[in-house]
């Protein structure tokens, strides 16, 4: 029987945030095409320099998404708080009361999880937008240097 890979093997995946592991397969690369018109030593130097802003990039995502998970985490004990609260109000509630105090119960449920999800997006929002930004500079950073690579070796 086949030996089947754990695709969660937290060692394994993060070998694929290390920038030598990229590096590596990009020296593979240009060893296998001769780019006379590119400077390859700037070039993998830029390369790097990419790796590094989308490492960077996925952190930012990562550190965010540990804020987020719990901040949900408060969120969720904040609303069984408020359901515990209002199921001993209903409990002591006579019974023509019932459903006045169901409806009053849903809508405060309703009303914590409407709240809740708005936070939680407009963080996941913030955390998207702060990753992007930097892979974007780095874009427009690596634009200006393989422009500068190019034109260095035309001369």
């Amino acid at each position: 029987m086949a030996e089947q890979n754990n695709l969660f093997d937290a060692p394994e995946m993060m070998k694929l945030f290390d920038p030598n592991y990229y590096m590596e397969q990009m020296n593979q690369m240009l060893k296998q095409y001769q780019m006379p018109q590119m400077d390859t030593k700037a070039l993998i130097k830029a390369q790097l320099k990419n790796v590094e802003a989308m490492v960077a990039a996925h952190c930012t995502l990562v550190e965010n998404a540990g804020e987020l998970m719990q901040r949900q985490l408060e969120l969720v004990k904040d609303v069984m708080e408020e359901v515990n609260k209002k199921t001993r109000e209903l409990s002591k509630a006579e019974a023509g009361d019932l459903p006045a105090h169901h409806l009053e119960l849903i809508a405060a449920i309703y009303e914590h999880m409407s709240v809740n999800m708005r936070e939680i997006s407009k963080g996941m929002r913030a955390a998207q937008e702060a990753s992007m930004q930097k892979l974007d500079e780095r874009f427009r950073e690596s634009l200006k240097e393989l422009n500068g690579i190019a034109e260095k070796k035309a001369a």
